[in-house]
């Protein structure tokens, strides 16, 4: 089975969601399978050496924190088109297995629409927590958050109403054919 993994960070990169996926990469590779990372190209002295046996695409990306620990990469088109180049080089996928929060979810959930692929959804962070412990503004920013989700994911899933934390999440999961 070619499962393809996507996430908001470089698996090189500090954070427990990525050290997660390390380990279920591992795993599942031990297991016979095969596991395709995708996600935004890291930019600081920790970016990847490319010595993952190709198992990565590094999206095209911009560096979001001061040390460039930390990137994005801009969900749309552009990066549509880059993602369906890079996988062509790889076996038929199987399975999307999107374990972002934010890009890399919409991300995910686009290039598993485009391919009609069915999309496991772990979660890894409670958005509205999150947000709300490094902002004063967190009900603006979910707003915002909301409406970018809608744009990105548009079609994708089912409308989901509200603009908190929750109806962030539940919006992610209506793409997926499980959470």
């Amino acid at each position: 089975m070619h499962i393809v993994f996507f996430g908001d960070q470089h698996l090189d990169s500090l954070g427990g969601a990525q050290v997660s996926m390390r380990l279920q990469r591992e795993f599942l590779e031990r297991a016979g399978h095969t596991v395709t990372v995708v996600a935004p190209r890291m930019h600081g002295s920790r970016a990847s050496s490319g010595s993952h046996g190709g198992a990565f695409v590094d999206l095209p990306s911009m560096p979001i924190t001061v040390d460039r620990e930390y990137s994005m990469s801009w969900p749309g088109r552009a990066t549509d088109r880059f993602l369906d180049r890079a996988m062509t080089r790889r076996p038929p996928v199987d399975l999307v297995h999107v374990q972002a929060d934010f890009w890399g979810a919409f991300i995910g959930h686009r290039y598993a629409q485009r391919h009609g692929l069915p999309v496991v959804h772990t979660m890894h962070n409670r958005v509205d927590v999150g947000i709300a412990a490094v902002t004063p503004l967190h009900r603006p920013v979910l707003a915002v958050l909301n409406t970018w989700r809608g744009i990105a994911m548009r079609g994708i899933g089912r409308p989901v109403r509200g603009r908190d934390g929750w109806a962030f999440l539940r919006g992610l999961a209506a793409g997926a054919s499980a959470v």
